[in-house]
């Protein structure tokens, strides 16, 4: 065999391994953002790239970034508003193992998302809101890295709408 061909196999193992193992090692994990949280019933603005998802996308239309395709409907719940944000913990903990709850207020849950293989972390935040013409939930799911997520945050929150909406009914 080419001595080439050779080093092309031998690269074509190794690197990936490498990759994989440094993401074990939390490379590709990024940092804890520090700017989370609720300020006046609002969650974060949505990332300026197309990694993210956000239930009050709407609130920041008019603004410099561009989030449109960050817009989803928030999880509308009926009853109680503590006992359908009980309901969510619930869904989250039962259906969703990667899910790692890491701040949780009377009306405000964030999570950590990481998936298995490369140890990317998602963040996503839950608020709740209760008044006389709404009884909603509202979300943002957001990728600590890369500029695209392929949907991963979109398709999350909408398996846990559904789930949600399974374990309430």
């Amino acid at each position: 065999m080419n001595k080439v061909i050779k080093i092309v196999l031998l690269l074509s193992f190794i690197l990936p391994a490498v990759i994989i193992f440094l993401a074990q090692l939390g490379l590709f994990s990024g940092r804890r953002p520090t700017d989370l949280g609720a300020i006046d019933n609002r969650l974060k603005v949505p990332s300026k790239n197309p990694n993210s998802v956000s239930s009050q996308a709407h609130l920041y239309s008019q603004s410099e970034t561009d989030v449109e395709y960050a817009r989803a409907e928030p999880i509308s719940y009926k009853g109680q508003a503590q006992i359908a944000f009980v309901n969510l913990k619930e869904v989250i903990q039962n259906f969703f193992p990667e899910a790692e709850l890491i701040e949780e207020k009377e009306n405000y849950l964030r999570y950590e998302f990481k998936t298995n293989l490369m140890k990317y972390i998602d963040d996503v935040e839950f608020l709740l809101i209760e008044n006389e013409n709404q009884n909603q939930i509202h979300f943002r799911s957001a990728s600590r890295l890369g500029r695209k997520d392929f949907g991963k945050n979109r398709n999350r929150m909408i398996q846990i709408q559904n789930k949600f909406l399974e374990f309430t009914q």
